[in-house]
């Protein structure tokens, strides 16, 4: 159902002849339906590049996937607890 939204977006821009930006969270979905693509975490942007230029070692990164699964992950650093 995705692509069909996409595909239908894309139809409106090109008879707009506006430009079409999406907030996706399906990697496979945006390489298949746009010629660029951005990531962006915490605000700043990691990469751009196309669908053909993307790697896993890319998108593992913005996802913080770690890829080393066997080896364990630290936690998370402590909250201060006081008020200042």
């Amino acid at each position: 159902r995705g692509a069909e939204i996409v595909a239908l977006l894309h139809e409106v821009t090109r008879e707009s002849g506006a430009t079409l930006l999406a907030s996706l969270h399906d990697v496979a979905l945006a390489r298949r339906g746009f010629d660029r693509i951005l990531g962006v975490r915490a605000g700043r942007l990691r990469f751009d590049t196309t669908p053909e230029r993307l790697t896993s070692t890319m998108t593992d990164a913005l996802y913080e996937l770690d890829p080393h699964p066997e080896r364990p992950i630290p936690p998370p650093p402590q909250q201060p607890t006081g008020h200042r």
